[in-house]
């Protein structure tokens, strides 16, 4: 018998007060409640921009990458400031890069970020954030780009952005 109150996630619980404070802070950058001096938030759909969404993975609503695909969408930065971004996926751990911009140096995901906020979509299958990182930006529009590598064993399913 298991000892862990979540005997299939015991290794990917994270600490009670880490998924809080995660948690505010993304109810935070999605609140209207948003501190003074904060910069705004983009929110947007992962698919279906190039990557596969189709009825039979996901009734179109998530895009599928696998190993040497990327994503691009086009987003208009609408001040000046530091945004943190978010990332809501599939539980398949998978390594990745991003960029906001063509000067943005690369950032890189390892794979197997914990998920916070998780949906349990079935045995063994679950929807969830993680923070991918913070970037510095300028006012206007920017292309977001986010690469699988391509020795990347896994495919995954991303669902939306926040940043």
């Amino acid at each position: 018998m298991y000892s862990h109150p979540w005997p299939l996630q015991a290794r990917q619980k994270p600490p009670f007060g880490k998924t809080v404070a995660a948690a505010l802070s993304l109810l935070g950058l999605v609140s209207n409640g948003v501190p003074a001096g904060a910069p705004a938030h983009i929110w947007w759909e992962a698919e279906p921009p190039n990557g596969e969404a189709s009825p039979l993975l996901s009734n179109g609503h998530m895009t599928w990458l696998g190993p040497g695909k990327s994503l691009e969408k086009v987003v208009v930065v609408p001040e000046a400031g530091t945004y943190a971004l978010w990332v809501r996926k599939f539980w398949n751990p998978q390594g990745f890069r991003w960029r906001v911009g063509t000067t943005d140096p690369w950032k890189t995901v390892a794979s197997g970020s914990p998920l916070l906020d998780l949906v349990v979509l079935g045995e063994g299958r679950q929807v969830g954030w993680f923070h991918a990182g913070s970037v510095s930006l300028t006012a206007g529009s920017k292309t977001f780009r986010l690469e699988v590598p391509d020795l990347e064993p896994n495919t995954t399913a991303y669902d939306c952005f926040l940043l």
